[in-house]
């Protein structure tokens, strides 16, 4: 009960010491050797497939498959994802497909893998706000959270991502919660 009562307080302290922390590091070097390493490693055919996959809002974790969107929205809380484990939300939710649309992006020169990758976190950062009901269960818990961020940062830094870029925006904007 106390704890229920003390979490805003809590909240409002973590975010304005984020604030405080001034625009992510996402030219780090070591940011970006971790992200040639990923690029250097990635089966180019796989990647491309999984990218594309997610352009069109098809996911797969574990050789399961799922339709949760039409290419625009994703249906980030299907009541369908809530069975069984858990884990392919949980998956979903960390965003590892984002490495394979920033490759695509950055090997085919194809914008579109860009735009899916900014649409996919502005959409999922618009549905998932931290407190909907669940939101601890497979979205913001801490294997999610510290995964997401893992990914989102390499796939900025595989991409440049520089403070004009909108993608630069929405990593901004999660990273500071």
């Amino acid at each position: 009960r106390r704890a229920r009562h003390s979490a805003p307080p809590v909240l409002s302290r973590v975010l304005a010491r984020a604030g405080d922390l001034g625009p992510p590091r996402l030219d780090h070097p070591g940011l970006a050797a971790v992200a040639a390493l990923r690029c250097g490693r990635t089966r180019r055919e796989l990647s491309l497939a999984t990218a594309s996959d997610a352009v069109s809002g098809r996911f797969t974790f574990h050789g399961k498959s799922r339709e949760l969107g039409n290419g625009d929205a994703v249906d980030w809380q299907h009541p369908e994802l809530n069975e069984g484990t858990r884990l392919w939300k949980t998956q979903l939710h960390e965003f590892s497909y984002a490495l394979d649309l920033a490759d695509a992006a950055r090997t085919t020169g194809d914008r579109a893998f860009h735009d899916r990758l900014v649409t996919l976190i502005s959409d999922w950062s618009r549905v998932s706000p931290i407190g909907h009901k669940g939101f601890a269960l497979d979205v913001w818990n801490a294997r999610a959270v510290a995964t997401r961020l893992i990914n989102w940062s390499i796939a900025a830094a595989i991409l440049e991502v520089r403070p004009a870029d909108p993608l630069f925006e929405q990593f901004d904007a999660q990273l500071a919660v």
